[in-house]
């Protein structure tokens, strides 16, 4: 309903509705509190509103007579007019949001700035004589493709610096599975990788992942009973036709699958690399074992290829686990970071409930940050690991585990480990 607002110098306000209900209004800072009759006259009850002001959106939770809880939220449309301009006045349009480039959630105000860019060790189609390049450079200038060579001189020293670019290894993809099982050559058409590599794939093909937890299972028959389910749902997928011919017929011929598991960190520090290792064994020949039975049952081929280690990430942090191969950024205590858009209407719930809450420093008008506490089973942060120890892990992983690939990023000090880096 239209409202009038009568400020006084306590901040509180006298709010009077069409409907002659009265109401109080009462602001502190970025709360806000609300109350007016249910209804005319006596025996009226009180209606409570308490909530959050984010810009122009005030939202928050009410309580009504019987106790009851809602929520609620209230949106500013412009100025009081008078029930003649109410009245002539029928456009309740809201202004447009700020146009970002490219047109999406976190897209940039401005256009960004073309830079000169050398992006190093790129698998390069040139749809042209020269076929799949792999190892090499392209250098960008002027948002166009100024040069594209060999020269991976600078790799070190831009992996020392900040990580990139990432590393593949197109002929490891081709002769191998698991390192364990050696040289098969079985999946020589490889000609790229999935955006996470963790799955090799031939053009056209699809990665059909699926997750499980290490650390969720009280034994090792446990985990092997989620992975026939983990299986089954992968090999179902590739069951299922999609828009393309060519997809399809790739799908049909190689029926890849991605069995990936999770909590690999925690799990070795909890149990041991040992153990790690047999569970990776006995879990992986349990996988093709069901393939065997199920591709005969089915009369379709075995898959060419059936585990991976994804990178996983916020997926795996809500099951408890640790990302992947990977240790968690904090340990067993750490607040995990999650954006919201500053619209968002559970964004003024988490600051009553005293959330950690902060502008985005990339988009602070648009976005902001949550910080979520979290205790989780690990005993070690990424950090208290050393670069050897984390190569060593995502090795296993692709010995023991993983006949596709293992997706890790590998973090080190840049003061201490800089060297075994270049």
């Amino acid at each position: 309903m239209p409202i009038s607002k009568e400020a006084k110098k306590d901040l509180s306000a006298s709010i009077i509705g069409t409907d002659t209900l009265a109401a109080k209004i009462t602001i502190n800072e970025s709360l806000v509190k609300i109350t007016f009759p249910n209804k005319k006259g006596r025996g009226a009850e009180q209606i409570r509103l308490g909530g959050a002001i984010v810009g122009a959106n005030w939202s928050g939770i009410g309580t009504d007579p019987a106790g009851n809880k809602n929520t609620w939220t209230a949106s500013l449309v412009g100025p009081m007019t008078s029930t003649a301009d109410t009245k002539r006045n029928t456009d309740t349009t809201k202004p447009l949001a700020k146009i970002t480039y490219p047109f999406a959630g976190f897209g940039n105000e401005k256009i960004p700035s073309q830079e000169t860019i050398l992006i190093k060790n790129a698998t390069v189609w040139t749809n042209e004589k020269e076929g799949v390049l792999n190892n090499t450079d392209v250098l960008l200038k002027n948002g166009k493709i100024a040069k594209v060579g060999k020269d991976l001189s600078a790799i070190v020293e831009g992996i020392a610096r900040n990580g990139e670019p990432g590393v593949l290894w197109m002929d490891m993809s081709r002769k191998y599975g698991r390192l364990a099982d050696g040289v098969n050559n079985k999946d020589y058409r490889v000609s790229g990788f999935n955006p996470c590599a963790e799955q090799s794939l031939e053009s056209y093909e699809c990665c059909t992942l699926v997750e499980t937890y290490l650390g969720r299972h009280e034994s090792l028959e446990d985990y092997k009973r989620t992975l026939k389910f983990a299986y089954l749902y992968a090999k179902t997928v590739t069951l299922l036709p999609t828009h393309w011919e060519e997809t399809n017929a790739i799908m049909q011929r190689n029926r890849r699958i991605g069995a990936s598991m999770s909590g690999v960190a925690d799990f070795a520090d909890n149990n041991g690399m040992p153990v790690l290792r047999e569970w990776m064994d006995e879990g992986y020949k349990t996988v093709q074992r069901y393939d065997n039975i199920y591709s005969e049952w089915l009369g379709v081929r075995e898959s060419i290829k059936m585990t991976t280690v994804k990178p996983s990430g916020t997926v795996s942090i809500l099951a408890g686990e640790s990302p992947g191969v990977h240790w968690t950024p904090g340990g067993q205590f750490f607040n995990r970071t999650i954006r919201f858009s500053n619209d968002d209407p559970m964004l003024p719930l988490f600051k009553m409930a005293n959330y950690r809450v902060e502008p985005a420093s990339e988009s602070p008008d648009t976005t902001s940050v949550v910080y979520f506490p979290i205790k989780s089973n690990a005993k070690r942060s990424e950090k208290d690991v050393t670069i050897f120890e984390k190569i060593a892990l995502a090795a296993a992983a692709q010995r023991y585990w993983s006949d596709n690939s293992v997706s890790v990023t590998v973090s080190f000090n840049a003061e201490t480990e800089q060297q075994a880096v270049s």
